[in-house]
């Protein structure tokens, strides 16, 4: 298990896949500000399928695209990536950031997606106070020059205030270890890609799950999500046949959390 590179449309991306390539495939999309990494404790529980896990352009190890980094052209990117390595029909699994990504990928290439699993998506209508309030942090940061915003966004201080502010059952050595991760992953990624992917956030709308509804999906939120209110997007995805949605004990990083737990639940549904 060892990371790759792969050029895409001319930009060099940073990825790894875990387990035989002869088992059904899997792709993982990480959040905002991430990277594939802190993702790994959980795809590491995913030991059923073959998993392709890679930094989003932008973040991470991979350059950031030579076009605006919204949620449509991250799908694209999907798309690519999955072509790239000729994959054919694929699972795929987004957290939050992320979670907007596949579902705008299920909407426009459906026929290639077998199961779509989100793990604390971030929707339009679904957000809390918490989390209007930190997009709109963001964007006043945004109105200086990249390296001014880069400072008050990604300096130790204001991640520190982030991670503890969503971090919610983890031990002590978990939290130092998502922390230390993230002072890493804001140190190095791109500005640009962070502004086009918050400004980008606005785009999708809860009403986009009608247009999924052949696509078996699995909605995972925390009781305690900080930034996603479970009982909003439960009302608004309530009436779709082909989600099922639970609620668990934890915050807004599940999967990094507890990945046992969340892993668990997740093999569950894609072997239904």
């Amino acid at each position: 298990m060892s990371e790759r590179k792969l050029i895409i449309n001319g930009i060099e991306i940073n990825f790894e896949d875990y387990f035989s390539k002869n088992r059904e495939k899997l792709i993982l999309v990480h959040g905002m500000g991430g990277d594939h990494r802190g993702l790994l404790d959980f795809a590491l529980q995913l030991k059923n399928y073959h998993i392709y896990s890679f930094d989003l352009p932008g973040y991470g190890k991979s350059k950031p695209l030579d076009k605006e980094h919204s949620i449509k052209n991250y799908a694209e990117f999907i798309e690519a990536f999955r072509k790239a390595l000729g994959i054919g029909k694929v699972n795929l699994v987004g957290h939050s950031f992320g979670g907007s990504i596949v579902v705008n990928y299920a909407e426009r290439y459906s026929k290639y997606v077998k199961k779509l699993v989100l793990l604390n998506p971030v929707l339009d209508g679904s957000a809390t106070t918490s989390a209007r309030l930190s997009r709109l942090y963001a964007k006043l940061a945004f109105i200086f020059p990249d390296r001014i915003s880069h400072f008050f966004l990604g300096n130790h201080l204001i991640v520190y205030i982030s991670d503890r502010a969503i971090l919610t059952r983890a031990g002590k050595l978990s939290h130092r270890r998502i922390l230390d991760q993230d002072y890493r992953n804001y140190k190095r990624l791109n500005i640009r890609a962070l502004r086009e992917s918050i400004y980008s956030l606005d785009s999708l709308k809860l009403s986009d799950f009608s247009r999924i509804h052949s696509i078996k999906t699995l909605i995972v939120l925390g009781d305690r999500d900080a930034l996603v209110d479970p009982e909003s997007l439960i009302s608004n995805t309530q009436i779709a046949k082909n989600i099922d949605v639970l609620v668990v004990p934890g915050g807004h990083l599940l999967p990094l959390e507890d990945p046992v737990s969340v892993a668990g639940v997740v093999n569950k549904f894609l072997a239904k």
